[in-house]
């Protein structure tokens, strides 16, 4: 087994020369022979069609076939090829190379290739070994023509023993320069190498002292070749590894400690005994303790809770506890480190309960505002059917409230359809330049029959802001305010006066509607843009009111970049507002 490198390169670089050449002499032993035989046929066929015209001549003119062999012969002279003539059975009729006397015993030439090639082609050429002179040849053959058919084929063939000899003298070339570049390879790798040992055995000596123990030592980093002396620098930088490899492993901590600083979520690490390893501040806080206190302390200590042993047992993976008021769900999964029992993530969940409250809120609210109409269309209904469809002022006055509380479930259903879109932003607003004056305009004729039934006057002041042009949705935007009109003509006193105003404001128009009702208290004011949120509920509800008109109004607003807000006192009227982008 090779162990020195020297030798090892010396060996590598050898194999590696015999493949290459040896690549190489195949491809071009290979190309060569493509190349020359190319070359043969190309120069092969222009004789050929010069002496196919001339036998042409010599038919047409009705020569005999001794006048045929003699012409072979002359020409086969001439051009230093051997020369058939074979008549369109296969039959040979003349041969440069054979008496007279022996051509009718030659075999029949119609299946060979170059002859099958010239009869589908008008020429064609092969090569291939012949019994007849014992050597290789390359054979080209043309159709020759007597009256426009073809009478036969001129065939020429060439020994191939010349190109051999090519191909030899080719091999030989490339053996000499394989033999100059193995020559080349041996003083390359001699004046190459020797430096390069030296180097190589001045920085393992000094790898030993390192070896040793000897830190301060240090190999020259400029001499020998760029590898040794990578070797060199490397070997340099391991003194100093042990105080690198603290200081990032001082670093690392850091940032974990950072990292686990900056969480949300509590994350506990627990010894085998059940003692706190580490915790971060977030836990710490969820336990009511402060983090350098925490470690050593039992983890019950902390959390005396029956659903923290059974964390810690075993026996659950997970549990949902309350602590100083919030709600934590605790997880625990145990660790592959024999120092480390368990790694404890706790997770404040006291909003996401509070949200599940929030949409259970919503569901019974929904199931509420339902509950009364459907009842109401039920009764009616058992009520025509129980004998009042008999009676037609009954029957006209129950389907009148069928229909009136069928009406209040769709828009219920309608509100909740609109509020559910312009909270997941699934309705894209089609913005436009509205002006201000006409926008207030067509939300007035949409409530005029309202404000009309109970007697109501409508206040527009005039003001510049009237022609101030915002960008959005026309179609939200007027709901928005027609519900704003709506709810103020429910609860104005009747004969009183509802003022709509418009006023410029930083960023956008601000779009106010105040009446004169009886106001409303300090306490339901943050309340009021709620789902079904009402201050009397059962007065909303004789007015027809589904409580989800103020939400749809705020989520418009805000859909449009812009915000929602009420300002009211008991006994001094209210006044809702809405404020939305001025057009660019």
């Amino acid at each position: 087994m090779i162990r020195s490198l020297r030798a090892k390169l010396t060996v590598y670089g050898l194999l590696s020369l015999l493949l290459v050449f040896a690549a190489l002499g195949l491809f071009l032993a290979l190309d060569a022979r493509h190349y020359l035989l190319r070359l043969a046929a190309e120069e092969m066929r222009e004789q050929a069609l010069l002496l196919g015209q001339q036998y042409e001549s010599l038919l047409a003119k009705g020569r005999a076939s001794d006048s045929l062999q003699a012409f072979t012969l002359a020409q086969s002279g001439l051009l230093g090829k051997r020369i058939s003539i074979i008549d369109r059975s296969g039959a040979v009729v003349s041969d440069s190379d054979i008496r007279s006397a022996d051509i009718g015993a030659m075999d029949n030439h119609l299946v060979r290739p170059e002859i099958l090639r010239s009869n589908a082609e008008g020429w064609g050429y092969a090569m291939r070994y012949s019994r007849t002179l014992r050597q290789d040849m390359i054979y080209l053959a043309v159709s020759l023509k007597q009256d426009g058919t073809v009478w036969g084929y001129c065939r020429i063939a060439w020994p191939w023993q010349r190109f051999i000899r090519f191909q030899r003298r080719l091999v030989v070339s490339l053996v000499i320069a394989l033999a100059a570049a193995v020559l080349l390879l041996l003083a390359s790798t001699s004046l190459i190498w020797d430096p390069a040992a030296r180097a190589i055995k001045r920085t393992g000596a000094v790898a030993q002292r390192i070896a040793a123990g000897e830190f301060q030592a240090r190999a020259s980093i400029s001499d020998g070749p760029a590898e040794t002396m990578q070797i060199a620098r490397s070997l340099n930088a391991m003194a100093e590894s042990w105080e690198q490899a603290a200081g990032r492993l001082r670093e690392k901590t850091a940032q974990l400690e950072s990292i686990l600083g900056g969480m949300s979520e509590g994350v506990v690490v627990i010894g085998p005994e059940g003692k706190v390893v580490l915790a971060n501040p977030a836990a710490a806080a969820m336990m009511g303790t402060d983090r350098e206190g925490a470690p050593g302390k039992l983890l019950l200590e902390l959390i005396r809770l029956p659903q923290m042993e059974q964390l810690v047992s075993g026996d659950r993976d997970r549990v949902e506890i309350e602590i100083n008021g919030r709600i934590l769900l605790a997880h625990a999964s145990r660790s592959d480190d024999p120092a480390i029992g368990q790694v404890l993530v706790l997770l404040d969940i006291t909003d996401i309960r509070r949200l599940e409250g929030l949409r259970r809120d919503f569901v019974a609210n929904v199931s509420h505002e339902l509950k009364t109409p459907l009842s109401a269309v039920v009764g009616y209904a058992e009520a025509l059917r129980d004998g009042a469809k008999d009676v037609p002022a009954q029957r006209d006055d129950f389907l009148e409230r069928i229909e009136r509380q069928a009406g209040r479930m769709t828009k219920i259903v309608n509100d909740l359809l609109d509020l559910t879109g312009l909270e997941t932003g699934s309705i894209r607003l089609d913005r436009q330049p509205l002006v201000v004056r006409q926008l207030i305009d067509r939300a007035l004729d949409a409530v005029a029959p309202q404000v009309r039934g109970r007697g109501l006057r409508v206040a527009l002041p005039d003001g510049p802001a009237l022609g101030l042009t915002i960008a959005a949705d026309e179609g939200r935007i007027t709901t928005a305010l027609v519900n704003l009109l709506d709810n103020a003509a429910k609860f104005a006193p009747a004969g009183s006066t509802i003022t709509v105003s418009a006023a410029a404001v930083p960023g956008g128009v601000k779009l106010a509607v105040s009446d004169q009702g009886p106001g409303i208290p300090a306490e339901h004011l943050p309340r009021l843009f709620e789902r079904f949120y009402r201050v009397d509920r059962s007065r909303s509800r004789e007015l027809g009111g589904t409580g989800l008109g103020l939400s749809i109004v705020k989520h418009v607003a805000e859909t449009h970049g812009g915000s929602a807000g009420v300002e009211s006192e008991p006994g001094k009227g209210s006044t809702f507002w809405i404020v939305v982008p001025a057009a660019p």
